[in-house]
């Protein structure tokens, strides 16, 4: 007997009055109910048969179900109770599913890799954030210390916009230029509000995320420069730094670089930026 297809209007909307619940908003949840949208997440990312993939916040298990015919193995974290029932239901016959009852900002996750022998493997995580922690998840799986080859996540149109940011525009912050210079960076899809249960007020895009080959280790002290440089937007590249270095090398090295001192970080490429930091940080 065939599955019932999970991202649907019906199947969705069955489960909530069977269970006389809803979509919970502390868990951020909102269900996909389109079946080609699904298809399209999985079919854009790399996932093959020789991929584990880490999923982080399955719901009802939509993504999970497309993710299952592809992946060699997926691992799904989730916090709510009730959603782990319906995926045990769901999905206790495949092999190849693992399913961990925690929130993931809780997982040491290179342990949970280690532990369960799959350290060595493709990895990737392909996910429907949970739109209200989407940064610190992020920053958890850059910081885990796996390497991850790529990460295909549905966020907010605007997050996404700030990843891809590029400088002089107003979602050019930190977090863009950490990422770029972490990933390499593509819009995979934009997904309509209305493909789900509860609707959100905003659109989505999947975005993706392939890892370049960077050594994060040497990479820390610039973020944390980055992080201080755009502090404020609307401060000056030299008040904001004040908080890490002595005022006159700040000003001898915005001099050295040809950048005026009333010049804020957003008006600054990466290039100029890098610049300051490694004139600073020596």
């Amino acid at each position: 007997m065939s599955k019932p297809v999970i991202a649907s209007i019906a199947y969705v909307n069955d489960i909530l009055k069977h269970y006389e619940t809803h979509a919970k908003k502390r868990f951020g949840q909102n269900f996909i109910v389109d079946a080609n949208i699904i298809q399209k997440i999985v079919n854009t990312s790399s996932v093959d048969e020789n991929t584990v993939v880490l999923e982080i916040g399955p719901g009802m298990g939509s993504l999970t179900q497309g993710l299952l015919k592809k992946a060699k193995h997926v691992i799904a974290i989730e916090i709510d109770p009730l959603m782990v029932e319906l995926c045990n239901k769901h999905f206790s016959d495949e092999p190849h599913f693992t399913l961990i009852h925690d929130d993931v900002l809780n997982v040491d996750l290179k342990t949970l890799f280690n532990d369960l022998g799959f350290s060595h493997d493709r990895l990737l995580v392909v996910a429907n954030l949970p739109y209200y922690i989407t940064t610190p998840i992020i920053f958890k799986l850059i910081e885990s210390g796996i390497h991850f080859e790529e990460m295909q996540l549905m966020v907010q149109k605007e997050v996404a916009q700030r990843f891809n940011a590029t400088v002089g525009t107003k979602d050019y912050n930190a977090l863009s230029l950490i990422i770029q210079n972490l990933f390499e960076v593509k819009i995979a899809l934009d997904v309509s509000k209305h493909v789900f249960i509860p609707k959100p007020a905003v659109d989505s895009s999947v975005i993706n995320l392939k890892r370049k080959d960077v050594d994060l280790n040497n990479l820390l002290d610039y973020f944390s420069f980055l992080k201080t440089a755009f502090t404020q937007r609307r401060k000056t590249l030299y008040n904001n730094l004040r908080a890490l270095y002595d005022s006159e090398d700040i000003k001898k090295t915005l001099e050295s670089c040809h950048l005026n001192e009333s010049i804020r970080a957003e008006a600054c490429t990466h290039t100029q930026l890098h610049q300051v930091f490694k004139i600073l940080h020596s």
